[in-house]
């Protein structure tokens, strides 16, 4: 339907999207039958004071506001009508960023009726206008240009759910010719990451393409094997692709002999889309067809050969350390067990190793003596990375030495969209030395890039437990390392589960901890535990009783931890009132409550952030990894936006703006996911059997374990115990044990 009108009033705006109040010229019909001449109005809005007639609909359901219960009109299109006088004229001048009247009317009196051709066709004649400088003349033009092809690319995309930043990146890519590129191939766009599979498939539906055409069946392909990464796996077998497009394709209830002709064109698609979009392989174990991403195949493929260059990159040796073990010992004033000491001769002998174990097993006691003793024969320096910057700052507080995150350490800088690429200072990394912590936390893609980039004769020493949650990417990198068999592997164990003490960096006797002890236990499957005051359990029933003793337990941790050390943590994010969103906002209002005036000095815009707040940094951008935790300690305005200032720690100290402040979150509370790399004195556990789907061995193996001093489980004992028989036995489908034994035999 159309409307015309005048916009009254300004109530919302965020780069093109707009709400604004709305004037008819008649009364218009509202989905309850009310006749009504004033309402709100919702899309790509200009910024005129003239006439204009909008098309759209009206939601169907009101909102009860301020006014009342109001109906608002979801805008598809905007005509505005330039009235060709001069009032008309050089008030819709007046609308435009970086006109005032007196400009407004030095215009008109320089191209008079004609001003609208001229804007159109040739606006470089506005620099002859007296007051027109340069700096103006660019805030009038981007205003006035993004009136014209602009309005219409967001008014046509906007509607199939794509992100005002998206819409922005691709008329940045194809200008005026957007409307086209995208009606032309949709699917094209989203293997280039413009938008979903899910927008594709409504732009590509709206416009009644064939269900079958080559274009639609490769964006599946590309999509099912997407989605299969995001579950961790680095390829897909020939069934699960073809079982997957059918469901896309609502055809798996069909005879088999109607799927035949689908399935030969996810064949014939495959085809055309190897060695470009997709890798074709046989899965080395069995002979199996697979097929990965292109990017994903060659990661894995390419992790593999890199492994073996760098353990083939200088001469094994087979010489005893002992010796100066034993005087590392002494001089640090540590006592290893014997197969730590083994440990460091194995490292000291080997260009590629492995070191894994649980906590208090003695891997930072290990790392200092291997320091120690490293130093007594090269002079080619140590370095230290970890996957998250958290875990970084905790290898520097235990060894005393700089790191970095691997992102920093290679030199690669995050895009607006989360991924990597590489700065002109990205270089190798030529050490005599590289530990890397945290290595469960690797998915292939980062493990490709990090071994890519180590320089012949660089010793390198990947860290991690094996125990504890896999990467969020694709890949299983260091449980392939271990599996394939051809790489050095040290496992720290205890010789009876939670006695065998190891002495940390400050004396404390860590493995002796009821932390400790329980996290071992936890690993063979045994339930009893050890509780004291560094591990305790609370039992509640309801999720509302888990809630309260959260919010009681909380605010003691608080006083005997602080903030920085003292964390929540839930499997889920979203679902259920023990979930991360659900919580954060209570535990929110012990430290820093909503303060009683809201202003947009003290309150992020659309968001439920205030001064003072603990946020975290949900992407990779810049300096700023995913899962990031620092402090709002200013909030700005700047023209139409806010500019946030966040103190993350390390003299860290960041201004956000625009789409950056999405990337924030409340971080009182966080999942076990996000939590990995870090550590805390005082850790929450949430234990609620509506969470039970997720708890398994693995994550509350994982939540335990990043505390230092403190465990506090609340929730369902039932529903702990039966985590712990819940082995997380579902396998990844990755080859690179397997590449990795094959590369190794050639």
């Amino acid at each position: 339907m159309e409307i015309t009108g005048r916009f009254t009033k300004d109530l919302f705006s965020r780069d093109a999207f707009a709400i604004k109040l709305f004037k008819a010229h008649e009364p218009i019909e509202m989905p309850d039958g009310s006749m009504e001449s004033s309402f709100s109005v919702k899309g790509v809005l200009p910024n005129t004071v003239l006439d204009i007639t909008l098309e759209g609909e009206f939601d169907p359901m009101p909102f009860v506001g301020a006014r009342g219960k109001q109906f608002t009109f979801s805008a598809t299109s905007c005509e505005e009508h330039r009235v060709a006088n001069r009032s008309g004229i050089t008030r819709y001048l007046t609308s435009i960023n970086g006109i005032g009247e007196t400009l407004a009317k030095r215009i008109y009196d320089m191209f008079g009726d004609e001003t609208f051709d001229v804007l159109d066709d040739d606006i470089e004649k506005l620099k002859d206008v007296q007051g027109v400088g340069k700096k103006n003349f660019e805030l009038i033009k981007e205003d006035y240009m993004s009136r014209g092809a602009a309005k219409d690319v967001y008014a046509y995309l906007l509607p199939f759910g794509i992100g005002m930043n998206k819409i922005g990146k691709l008329y940045d890519r194809f200008g005026k010719n957007t409307i086209e590129v995208v009606k032309e191939d949709p699917y094209r766009l989203f293997m280039k990451g413009y938008f979903s599979f899910n927008v594709a498939e409504k732009i590509f539906k709206s416009l009644n393409g064939d269900s079958l055409a080559p274009n639609r069946v490769k964006g599946a392909i590309f999509h099912v094997l997407y989605n299969v990464e995001q579950l961790g796996h680095t390829y897909c077998t020939w069934a699960n692709l073809l079982d997957n497009i059918y469901k896309l394709f609502s055809v798996e209830k069909l005879p088999k002999s109607e799927r035949v002709p689908i399935a030969e064109k996810v064949r014939s698609a495959c085809k055309s889309m190897e060695g470009k979009e997709i890798y074709c392989r046989t899965r080395l174990k069995d002979g199996t067809p697979i097929f990965y991403r292109a990017v994903t195949g060659y990661a894995e493929y390419n992790a593999a050969k890199e492994i073996k260059r760098i353990m083939e990159s200088s001469p094994s040796e087979n010489r005893s350390y002992m010796d100066d073990i034993v005087d590392a010992e002494k001089e640090l004033g540590i006592l290893l067990s014997p197969e730590q000491e083994a440990a460091v001769e194995t490292v000291m002998n080997s260009q590629f190793s492995v070191v894994t174990g649980g906590p208090g097993t003695g891997k930072t006691s290990f790392q200092k003596v291997l320091f120690n003793v490293f130093e007594r024969y090269s002079n080619d320096g140590i370095m230290l990375a970890a996957p998250t910057g958290r875990a970084a700052r905790r290898m520097t507080e235990s060894s005393g030495l700089p790191s970095g995150t691997i992102h920093q350490t290679l030199g690669l800088l995050a895009t607006d969209d989360g991924d990597f690429i590489n700065t002109e200072d990205s270089s190798v990394i030529d050490t005599g030395l590289l530990v890397v912590d945290e290595v469960s936390m690797l998915d292939i893609y980062l493990a490709d890039k990090l071994f890519t980039a180590i320089s012949r004769g660089t010793k390198i020493v990947c860290v991690g437990d094996i125990y504890q949650l896999p990467s969020v990417g694709a890949g299983a990198v260091l449980k392939s390392m271990i599996d394939s068999g051809e790489v050095p592997v040290i496992t720290f164990t205890k010789k009876r589960i939670g006695i065998e003490p190891f002495l940390t960096s400050s004396g404390l006797k860590y493995g002796n901890s009821s932390i400790a002890i329980n996290a071992a236990r936890i690993n063979h499957g045994i339930k009893e535990m050890d509780f004291d005051d560094s591990f305790v359990f609370i039992p509640r029933d309801s999720s509302e009783d888990i809630v309260e003793t959260v919010k009681v337990e909380y605010e003691k941790a608080l006083k005997e931890y602080g903030d920085d050390e003292t964390i929540v943590l839930t499997p889920y994010r979203k679902k259920t009132a023990t979930g991360v969103n659900e919580i954060n906002p209570i535990l929110k209002e012990i430290i820093n409550p909503i303060p009683s005036h809201v202003n947009s000095r003290n309150k992020v815009d659309n968001m439920d952030l205030y001064l003072g707040d603990k946020v975290m940094f949900t992407k990779n951008k810049g300096e700023l990894t995913n899962g990031d935790i620092g402090y709002i300690t200013k909030i700005e305005i700047s023209g139409k936006s806010q500019i946030v200032t966040c103190d993350f720690g390390d003299d860290r100290i960041v201004e956000l703006a625009g789409t950056e402040l999405d990337c924030l979150v409340q971080a009182y509370a966080c999942t076990v996911h996000k939590s990995q790399g870090a550590e805390y004195k005082c850790c929450i556990i949430i234990i609620d059997p509506k969470h039970e789907i997720l708890l398994k061995r693995n994550l509350v193996y994982t939540a335990i374990t990043r505390a230092k001093e403190k465990v506090i489980l609340i929730g369902d004992i039932d529903a702990y115990t039966r985590s712990i028989d819940k082995e997380d036995t579902s396998s990844r489908n990755t080859q690179l044990d397997d590449i990795i034994t094959l590369e190794m035999s050639k």
